[in-house]
């Protein structure tokens, strides 16, 4: 006998749009829980006063239709949104009557999962209002800027606070968001971070020889801190032999190869395609990207699963998820990053040892054991009532 499949509706403005560039990692979620889930997708699009469409920003979502995306219908609900961060959705206050006729036609689901808190979670609190279902939400580096700048008498931070105190569930991806969320909202949230994929893991691939060899791999851009690891390997006059592979494009690489000048140690690669990035970590003994408003990272799981030694930034990305100076290495600021680098690089047992426990920590982290949690955390979900 099948086994009935659980309905979910997930509620997503971060997903690949046509003419944007989007993450897809909500569209791997919605893959890799299919053995256990039906998903179906509703994509909120904002809708601005007239002549607002001719900013670049809206230009992409103007006439945006429904469409397929990796084999999934994607339906569209339009919503009215102000073009001004502090009071974003005050005009926003029911469910439309495309909503209602969208959920008569694809439900009725199980569960809500929706993967912003706005305007995502606003819109699944007013499907469960109305038709009494729960719905789950997850909170992301985005959330948590625009709740640092909201008031707290105002509309969207109201908005906000009814849409996590009535949540089934709220996920958050590190330590750091969850502790923000949970003191200002007084909730417990549960932290369910991304997945690796098993094509991704190696073991003992090393060929860098006696070169201690260091990557690093973002956007160039300045809350990526490429600029702290080319001159943390620039500062390095220590007696092992170094290189640093910089991969990445952006409007800063000028200036970045600029801060890197003549050294011979440092090799920018540009944009690499993800099987090339994923050869640089296998050959790769450190991986250091000290970057800002990361909501996740899945870069340092890849680079864990590839047995590197790394650091990152206190607070940001996977920060909570691996252990300080156990299973990766956070800084605090440019100088202790460099303290840091340098002394992995000096300390080859150090190295080797966080090397270690970061792979054993990837592992536990595959997609495998992620769907597993989602699975009990939907069947926990099914049944309450917001």
């Amino acid at each position: 006998m099948t086994k009935k499949k659980i309905k979910v509706l997930f509620i997503a403005k971060n997903i690949p749009v046509p003419g944007m560039y989007s993450s897809r990692v909500i569209m791997e979620i919605a893959q890799r829980i299919s053995t256990f889930c039906d998903v179906t997708f509703l994509y909120p699009k904002e809708k601005v006063p007239p002549g607002f469409q001719l900013l670049k920003k809206y230009r992409p979502i103007y006439k945006l239709k429904s469409w397929n995306c990796e084999g999934y219908d994607i339906a569209i609900y339009p919503y009215p949104r102000i073009p001004f961060k502090t009071f974003s959705y005050k005009a926003w206050n029911k469910l439309s009557d495309k909503g209602k006729s969208f959920y008569q036609r694809k439900g009725p689901y199980d569960l809500i999962h929706a993967h912003y808190l706005l305007p995502d979670g606003y819109l699944a609190y007013l499907f469960s209002k109305y038709y009494k279902l729960p719905y789950i939400i997850t909170i992301r580096n985005a959330d948590i800027k625009h709740l640092k700048i909201l008031a707290s008498s105002s509309s969207d931070f109201k908005k906000a606070g009814l849409v996590i105190r009535n949540a089934a569930c709220v996920l958050s991806l590190n330590s750091a968001y969850k502790r923000y969320i949970d003191d200002l909202f007084s909730v417990d949230s549960l932290i369910i971070p991304h997945g690796l994929d098993d094509s991704v893991f190696a073991r003992n691939n090393k060929t860098s020889g006696n070169i201690v060899s260091i990557t690093t791999i973002g956007e160039a851009i300045k809350r990526k801190n490429i600029d702290w690891v080319i001159r943390g390997v620039k500062s390095y006059s220590g007696s092992e032999k170094i290189k640093l592979n910089v991969i990445g494009d952006g409007p800063l690489l000028t200036e970045l190869k600029k801060i890197a000048g003549a050294d011979e140690r440092i090799n920018f690669y540009g944009k690499l395609p993800h099987d090339k990035v994923l050869d640089k970590l296998r050959q790769s003994d450190i991986f250091a990207l000290p970057s800002f408003d990361e909501t996740f990272g899945m870069v340092y799981l890849e680079a864990a699963a590839n047995q590197n030694a790394i650091i990152g930034l206190l607070n940001e990305g996977v920060w909570g998820i691996f252990e300080n100076d156990i299973e990766m290495l956070f800084c605090i600021n440019e100088k202790n990053f460099q303290e840091l680098l340098h002394e992995i690089i000096n300390n080859k047992k150090k190295r080797m040892e966080l090397a270690e426990m970061a792979y054993k920590k990837a592992v536990h982290l595959n997609w495998a054991n992620i769907s597993k949690k989602y699975e009990a955390l939907y069947k926990e979900t099914i049944g309450q009532i917001t």
